[in-house]
């Protein structure tokens, strides 16, 4: 497991809180691990120059290379995301967490960021299943910008629905969040046409064959049914069409 070096920690620490840290001691919690990407919550206390003792959390995390088919840049994304002006284009009430510090090592093939610890609650305690959106204090905070990019419009908002998702909400979804998609494009500019239909033919491109995976390979009868239903419950509201 890698180490945390306090110079870092102290620069981060510095640009988080606006003003000089002299030190901080900590202690840190896993969120989230594997071979290739580390993140904790870094959490402790800092200390100014003036002897002023400031609490603090803040996520680390680390990320190794790793090549996505067709997508070779997907692993440092949010660093590149990071050293851009996107997040001018966000407002409080969405946004990514802030990022205090980014760097990226000499080879090109780790990167460190330093980030805003959100708490918040996910998942299925949200009203759409998805592990990467947060919801705290009545605001969205969106994390995990590996698979950011372009794509074809509709693409995104497919993924949302169908990624994780609970297949007897599964209409519910669809028919919610897409004309609130489409609202939102309309807002910059023309949007294409877009409906239902089109995203829903956009699933079964995307996640089709992991659903045909689940039912063929998988030894779970819980899960050979969930991908099941769900092509049964896009079949039926194609037919609907």
């Amino acid at each position: 497991m890698k180490s945390i070096q306090q110079d870092k920690l102290i620069f981060a620490l510095s640009k988080m809180f606006g003003r000089q840290i002299d030190s901080a001691s900590f202690q840190t919690e896993q969120l989230q691990g594997g071979t290739l990407g580390d993140v904790r919550l870094v959490k402790g206390e800092a200390a100014t120059l003036g002897g002023e003792k400031l609490p603090f959390s803040v996520v680390w995390k680390t990320q190794k290379k790793w090549e996505r088919f067709a997508d070779k840049n997907s692993w440092r994304r949010e660093y590149d995301l990071y050293l851009s002006d996107l997040s001018g284009e966000f407002t409080d009430a969405l946004r990514l967490p802030k990022c205090y510090h980014a760097e990226i090592n000499d080879a090109e093939n780790e990167i460190q960021l330093w980030m805003e610890y959100i708490k918040g609650v996910s998942g299925k305690a949200l009203t759409a299943e998805n592990e990467n959106i947060l919801c705290s204090g009545g605001e969205i905070r969106l994390i995990d910008w590996d698979t950011s990019g372009w794509g074809f419009f509709g693409e995104d908002i497919a993924s949302l629905i169908v990624d994780g998702m609970d297949e007897s909400r599964f209409e519910e979804n669809l028919r919610r969040l897409v004309p609130a998609y489409v609202r939102g494009f309309s807002e910059r500019g023309d949007e294409p046409p877009l409906d239902e239909n089109i995203v829903l033919t956009l699933i079964l491109i995307k996640f089709g064959y992991r659903m045909l995976q689940d039912y063929m390979f998988t030894q779970s009868p819980q899960e050979k049914s969930r991908g099941l239903n769900s092509l049964q419950i896009i079949f039926e509201m194609r037919d609907k069409k």
